[in-house]
């Protein structure tokens, strides 16, 4: 899980509201200041937490699931400059206690010897009556909060999914980072070939992504706070 990577990141366990938004903003700051050379390239990985143990007071409990929770938190808000276009702190951390064996996050050791987050991909499994209901009844869809993650699930007990995001700081967009990142998560996604997906998109470039990537097709809209977003689906690559 190579979560030494994240031995930067602080445990937000305790960090008041001021500290943890004091920090993210820092850190995007410094994404936004650097130069990506060749030598920082070379330090571009992933990182996941594919903890299985048993956590009684749930896996929040754990320090390292919260510092890969911020460190998710922060790729996120590195990748979109309208705090609108960022995911909530409060749905981010819900979704993760789910989400989080499904979360493969990027990052590199920028020039102040830190490894920050930069982007990340994420999905997590779905009941069969959220996929079904959502697909077949679009235009009843308000809010993405109705698409709820299964809470104990696994690929191999599941057999439909969400993705939740797909994204990287602004500043590696059509750069080979974002290319492996996007070729990482296609390898992801041909390896469930059982699974059917649904995504929700507003941006264009997300949607291309989408269906260059993964062979999502546009199957209507949805209207998300007065909003029109995109509705696309994979099916099952095998029965």
């Amino acid at each position: 899980m190579n979560l030494n990577m994240l031995d930067d990141i602080p445990d937000p366990e305790g960090l008041s509201f001021d500290k943890l938004t004091g920090w993210l903003n820092e850190r995007i700051d410094v994404i936004r200041k650097t130069p990506f050379t060749p030598e920082i390239a070379k330090t571009f990985t992933s990182v996941e937490f594919k903890d299985t143990s048993d956590h009684p007071l749930g896996i929040e409990a754990s320090s390292a699931w919260r510092r890969f929770f911020l460190a998710t938190l922060l790729a996120d808000w590195a990748s979109y400059d309208k705090p609108v276009d960022r995911a909530d702190y409060a749905r981010l951390k819900y979704i993760m206690t789910s989400a989080y064996r499904y979360t493969r996050l990027w990052g590199c050791r920028l020039p102040d010897g830190k490894f920050t987050p930069l982007g990340y991909t994420a999905w997590y499994p779905v009941a069969k009556f959220v996929f079904e209901g959502v697909l077949n009844n679009s235009a009843d869809v308000d809010d993405r909060g109705i698409i709820l993650p299964l809470r104990n699930a696994t690929p191999e007990n599941t057999r439909y999914g969400y993705v939740f995001n797909i994204s990287i700081a602004k500043e590696l967009f059509n750069t080979p980072y974002s290319q492996r990142l996007g070729l990482a998560f296609k390898s992801d996604l041909e390896n469930l070939p059982k699974l059917g997906f649904l995504a929700i998109t507003v941006d264009p470039d997300d949607a291309q992504r989408l269906c260059s990537l993964g062979n999502f097709v546009h199957t209507g809209d949805v209207l998300i706070q007065g909003a029109r977003e995109a509705l696309y689906v994979r099916r099952p690559l095998l029965g």
